[in-house]
């Protein structure tokens, strides 16, 4: 973002799109994600074995100098048959270098631009 004409780049006191993402993504109350860790998936809440994807809404809120900006994405997940957490598949919303990235990642950075931020 720059300050003025004289192309000084402005400082944030804060990264508004890292606490955004922290919010959101991983916090307590943000979007669960599920374990890739050792081949099959695995819950994010109890680490139960996950299979057979199906639609899930998922959602949260970040809370930005006093406004809350929510997400609620529709996708293919998983329900844990062990403690009913609904979870994204890892990797959903991650962006790569050139930020292209998953299609939750992209859908995430056009919903960022439609209220005029940039990613």
């Amino acid at each position: 973002m720059r300050a003025c004409d004289c192309g000084k780049v402005a400082k944030w006191a804060f990264d508004p799109g890292g606490d955004m993402s922290t919010q959101l993504f991983w916090s307590d109350s943000g979007i669960a994600f599920a374990n890739n860790g050792e081949g099959s998936p695995r819950c994010a809440r109890c680490g139960s074995a996950l299979s057979g994807m199906q639609p899930v809404e998922l959602s949260a809120e970040a809370r930005i100098s006093g406004d809350t900006i929510g997400l609620r994405a529709c996708l293919n997940g998983y329900v844990c048959p062990s403690c009913g957490l609904e979870q994204a598949p890892a990797g959903t919303f991650d962006m790569d270098n050139y930020g292209l990235g998953a299609e939750g990642a992209k859908a995430l950075k056009g919903a960022i631009r439609s209220v005029g931020l940039d990613v």
